[in-house]
């Protein structure tokens, strides 16, 4: 699938050469109307947290950031996104000197089965939209920890995604217009 992201997304690895890496998250929604979460073990826990991938901060060509935030997300999901939405970046107050980024990717498509998907140590969990809530409140009650970037994740796709969808709907209202004229 050959896709063109945002020009500002192929800068956003390189636009803070402070920076000592960039990460990157996806909210990525699938045909089905769910989201791929991670729930990985890390330092002796298990933890729910986003698809991602972490860049060097500085040199390098963007469009291998592009491509390692694709192949991560294929490698994690099986899925590959036609579209990136930047939602948010900010630098990492942990004392690392970093950046990260939470893009919106609000047309998954699959690029192989799941059964496909090269044996990680995480488990994907496709989580309807609608039970996103419930579902990590019962793994936190579980005990499996979740990474704030869930939450901020959700909260800010839940914004941007009818920015996004009502943008699509005006563009494919002016083309038909421009057709039919």
């Amino acid at each position: 699938m050959d896709t063109q992201p945002s020009p500002r997304l192929a800068d956003l690895a390189f636009a803070a050469p402070a920076a000592s890496h960039e990460s990157v998250y996806v909210v990525g929604f699938t045909p089905e109307g769910s989201i791929p979460l991670i729930e990985t073990p890390s330092d002796g826990r298990t933890v729910v947290c986003l698809p991602g991938v972490r860049l060097p901060g500085a040199g390098g060509d963007p469009e291998d950031a592009i491509g390692a935030m694709r192949a991560a997300l294929a490698a994690e999901t099986g899925c590959d996104a036609a579209e990136w939405v930047i939602m948010s970046r900010y630098g990492i107050p942990t004392g690392h000197r970093g950046m990260a980024t939470i893009l919106m990717a609000p047309s998954l498509r699959r690029v192989g089965a799941p059964g496909n998907v090269p044996a990680l140590r995480h488990r994907v969990h496709e989580v309807p939209v609608t039970d996103t809530s419930r579902w990590l409140a019962e793994r936190k009650q579980a005990g499996v920890d979740v990474d704030p970037k869930v939450w901020v994740g959700l909260l800010l796709a839940e914004r941007h995604f009818p920015r996004w969808a009502r943008a699509r709907l005006c563009a494919a209202i002016d083309r038909m217009r421009r057709d039919h004229a």
